[in-house]
């Protein structure tokens, strides 16, 4: 049914067997957000648009469109905001009386729509190039020395990416949603690896069937599935695929396969689906690292001034490549845990149970080896350097190979990454193996999202108080979601109208917080774009990432007794070699000079021309720039390091120094 208020019509379509015999009479009730706004009583006699009901005989009945002409009172009856939002709730219910005895014949329910959705593949497509060209850029960043902004964007990115994970996952749960929830969730599961084509459902169908699988037939038997509504939910109605109800005509759909479904998608294909473009997307990153390894050094040769070290010495390319992989495994592990082990459940091959088994192990152990690394390599070396602070961000074989697992936290909590491994798995478990119970699925949801709500805000274990912000945001609202993902369950059995506001108001919070993770995102990579070249008379040099100490730790050193500073003295002349043409520069007061003569000039008296602004990075290396010509740079320095200084030992890489 399509409503038309401009011309005061009403179209209808009709497609069905009719057993009943005789002249009837229509009560229609229109409910909007479950709320009865309009009642009123049809004579299909009264209307030549709708003999074929009058009277009714024992047929198959088609009628292709039948429109009916409403007064003007009757459409203003109706509320303004059946036409405004998108993917209306609205609901036509139709009881048949015969005319003869004002007896019930039987009720029918048929959704009136608004021809309007916020399901839109270009919103999907838009958030995917956003979301890999920041990955790139990050990458990129990293590679050519700008580690503090590079970090910055890959921690923007993965929010970014993470929070539309977990409405992809929303959408999975087995509750009935509203039509406008069910869509919203529906532009996220691109992230989930869920992409409609159809050459894929043809490989997918033929490699089920090719290992003894029955592929389901919702598609290929277009002509008898029947689409409709029961009670608040979007669940479908469909003829003959799947397990079907007592009377054995329909099916019920919901989560995993509902979203399929939606999507274009074969319930049989979904994790093979996800699975192919899965391992598209491994392969388009892990080709555009080996052009960044091909391409990058001869195009930063042509573009910068030559420095005493090449391109090619400063990246180790086979670390980064592993880490690469890891970053891989580290993104598309959500996507397993719900699909992988929901194939061990549904078993449509045992080739797919097999890969769905393989993969999730592989990913795991990749991602459980790392961490596991990580952990031994800072107790083997926090007892030589007390901090730990030095083996995970100063270490650049640690740093590139499992870096992308803890970059983005504090020292002292890196060892978050088990706590977010664990969230990820158990939260793919409840999704996945709770399909046929809703209730039991939100409630054990809406605990474990809790749980990690507290610790996240108790913890705080991202790099700075932006991050943690924004962090401790995202896991609230995920919890905010699970709440509403309880009431979804009719676990209050709630009226109707209050389920259709709350499903407005989870469109509107989800659709502000992922507007505002995008413009967080864009100023990131905004800035990023800005950074320029250095000016002509400017030397870019690189830094390994321990020999230099951040601005923080040299302005504490001002308080410390005169020893430390001759300490500091004999670093400096150590490192003379490698900054041979560079002025001195101190942001200290007083003055002193190392045995090398290179002067540290230690006055309080720095006039504004000569004295320099120290930006230090992630990596614990500095890039100093004259205030009278040095761009704001808007991301904090996310670590503290406490080392004492250490000359570097091996090639220098790093940040670029104008003159």
């Amino acid at each position: 049914m399509t409503l038309t208020p401009d011309n005061y019509s009403l179209a209808i379509e009709f497609d069905g067997e009719i057993n009943y015999s005789g002249k009837i009479i229509m009560n229609v009730d229109l409910l909007v957000y479950g709320y009865s706004f309009l009642t009123t009583q049809v004579d299909p006699c009264n209307y030549n648009t709708l003999s074929g009901f009058c009277p009714l005989v024992p047929e198959n009945m088609t009628v292709p469109s039948a429109t009916l002409s409403l007064s003007n009172s009757t459409i203003s009856d109706i509320p303004s905001i059946a036409y405004s939002i998108p993917d209306l709730d609205a609901v036509a219910r139709i009881t048949i009386l015969s005319k003869s005895t004002n007896e019930s014949v039987t009720c029918i329910e048929a959704r009136v729509i608004n021809s309007t959705t916020v399901y839109q593949a270009g919103v999907s497509w838009t958030l995917a190039i956003i979301t890999g060209l920041a990955l790139f850029a990050s990458t990129i960043l990293s590679i050519i020395g700008y580690s503090n902004i590079a970090t910055q964007i890959s921690f923007r990115t993965l929010l970014f990416l993470g929070f539309m994970q977990s409405q992809a996952m929303a959408g999975l749960t087995a509750v009935e949603f509203k039509p406008l929830v069910q869509n919203w969730t529906q532009n996220f599961q691109w992230t989930m690896s869920i992409a409609h084509a159809d050459f894929l459902n043809t490989i997918t169908t033929w490699f089920q069937r090719a290992t003894g699988g029955t592929a389901a037939d919702l598609f290929s038997e277009a002509g008898d599935i029947s689409v409709g509504l029961l009670k608040r939910s979007t669940k479908m109605l469909v003829k003959r695929s799947e397990p079907t109800t007592d009377g054995g005509s329909e099916v019920l759909l919901y989560g995993i396969i509902r979203m399929g479904y939606v999507a274009g998608i074969e319930s049989t294909n979904i994790f093979m689906t996800g699975y192919l473009v899965f391992y598209f997307i491994a392969l388009v990153m892990l080709l555009a690292t080996m052009a960044l390894k091909f391409g990058l050094p001869p195009i930063l040769k042509t573009n910068r001034v030559k420095s005493r070290h090449t391109f090619g010495a400063q990246v180790d390319w086979q670390n980064f490549m592993r880490g690469n992989l890891c970053r891989i495994a580290y993104l598309s592990y959500p996507q397993f845990c719900v699909f992988s082990m929901w194939e061990l459940y549904r078993r449509d091959s045992a080739a797919e149970v097999v890969l769905a088994i393989t993969i999730w192990l592989v990913l795991t152990i990749i991602l459980g080896s790392s961490t596991f690394r990580v952990f031994q390599h800072v107790r083997s070396s926090k007892g030589l350097s007390g901090t730990l602070t030095y083996p995970l961000y100063f270490d650049p074989a640690c740093l590139t190979k499992w870096g992308c697992l803890y970059v983005h936290y504090k020292a002292e909590t890196y060892y978050f990454i088990i706590p977010l491994l664990v969230y990820t798995i158990v939260k793919g478990m409840i999704i996945a193996f709770a399909q046929h119970n809703a209730m039991v699925q939100a409630i054990v949801l809406l605990i474990f999202e809790a749980g990690f709500l507290a610790s996240t805000a108790v913890i705080r274990p991202y790099m700075d108080k932006k991050s943690n912000t924004f962090a401790i945001t995202a896991a609230a609202i995920n919890f905010v979601n699970a709440i509403f993902i309880l009431v979804f369950s009719d676990i209050f059995n709630q009226p109707d109208l209050m389920t259709g506001i709350m499903g407005v108001l989870f469109f509107l919070y989800n659709a502000i917080f992922t507007l505002i993770l995008t413009i967080f995102l864009l100023i990131g990579l905004f800035y990023a774009v800005r950074l320029k070249e250095p000016n002509p008379g400017s030397q870019r040099f690189y830094d390994n990432r321990a020999s230099y100490q951040s601005t923080k730790g040299l302005i504490e050193m001002e308080n410390r007794q005169p020893d430390e500073l001759l300490a500091l003295q004999e670093v400096v002349a150590t490192a003379e070699e490698y900054h041979q043409q560079q002025r001195p520069y101190s942001p200290l007061g007083g003055s002193a000079k190392s045995s090398s003569g290179l002067h540290l000039d230690l006055s309080n008296n720095m006039s504004s021309e000569s004295r320099w602004n120290i930006d230090h990075g992630h990596d614990g290396s500095i890039y100093n720039v004259r205030r009278s010509t040095a761009p704001p740079s808007p991301f904090d320095d996310p670590i503290e390091p406490t080392l004492p200084l250490i000359p570097s030992s091996s090639g220098i890489s790093g940040r670029r120094v104008k003159e």
